[in-house]
């Protein structure tokens, strides 16, 4: 298995600053959304972006410090579904950019390239995600990560599709682009649901679960800062509070589980049988 590059690690910094750049302005200070976004959002918009982009800047630095490609089976993907998604939506609506700003700029050249590079990266290794660790997910785990990717890449459709279905839908005032927009990211933690159900281990599938845990922590805790948005006694609100409390807990419980399995044995299927010496 070839070692990460170093050309490797700085697509994953680079990446992550971007990330850390819009994430900062949306989540901290939303009032100035329009510093990091093309386009403008109410606060409770702002800071839902700004966790996307915190999460995106967590999974992207991790990986500049990854150790092997299996542990980038998920992320690779979630960055060029999350950007090759977000640049289609960008163009629908690029009558609504003010091209005077360096921002608009930025946004669509980054976008035209992150996926770009996502999916080269994920050609050359496409071989290289054998080096799993040796245990299998526990039946718990699998079955959670199934079901979230299911749900989620099933919302990210129809945000994408039939925006006007999701936004009656949602709990709070959501407009046709910014429905767009989430189904990006949205569509991006689905499908690394879904591959890491697959996987040998928490172990590789720890840098995506790190990501999509700050991203409901963050989601949580600015609906909380928000929850007057939201309308009282809804079943949608409390769908979204009772759902990302507990991705948060189970997320977190699998991360924490990642962290605490003792050294792995070789894989059975990869032990070297050795003839026996004839007496």
């Amino acid at each position: 298995m070839t070692a990460i590059t170093r050309g490797e690690r700085a697509f994953f910094a680079i990446v992550a600053l971007s990330a850390l750049w819009i994430g900062s302005w949306c989540y901290v200070i939303p009032a100035y959304v329009q510093i990091g976004m093309p386009w403008n959002a109410p606060p409770l918009h702002a800071r839902f972006l700004g966790a996307i982009y915190l999460s995106a800047t967590t999974f992207c630095f991790c990986s500049a410090f990854a150790r092997t490609h299996a542990q980038l089976r998920a992320v690779l993907p979630m960055i060029a579904i999350w950007t090759g998604v977000v640049l289609v939506v960008s163009f629908f609506y690029l009558t609504q950019a003010d091209y005077l700003r360096v921002a608009v700029w930025i946004w669509l050249i980054a976008y035209l390239v992150y996926p770009l590079i996502a999916l080269r990266l994920m050609w050359i290794h496409r071989t290289a995600l054998d080096q799993a660790a040796t245990y299998t997910l526990p039946g718990w785990a699998h079955g959670y990560l199934l079901a979230q990717g299911i749900l989620l890449s099933a919302a990210a459709a129809l945000l994408l599709l039939q925006p006007e279905l999701m936004i009656r839908a949602w709990p709070w005032k959501l407009t046709q682009q910014l429905a767009q927009i989430y189904s990006g990211p949205i569509l991006c933690y689905g499908v690394a649901s879904l591959l890491i159900s697959r996987g040998p281990s928490f172990a590789e599938a720890r840098i995506a679960l790190i990501g999509m845990f700050v991203f409901a922590l963050a989601v949580l805790v600015a609906s909380v800062i928000h929850r007057a948005v939201f309308a009282r006694a809804s079943l949608a609100a409390t769908l979204w509070f009772a759902g990302f409390a507990a991705a948060t807990a189970i997320l977190g419980l699998m991360i924490a589980r990642s962290w605490s399995r003792g050294p792995i044995p070789p894989r059975p299927d990869r032990l070297r049988t050795e003839p026996h010496p004839k007496p």
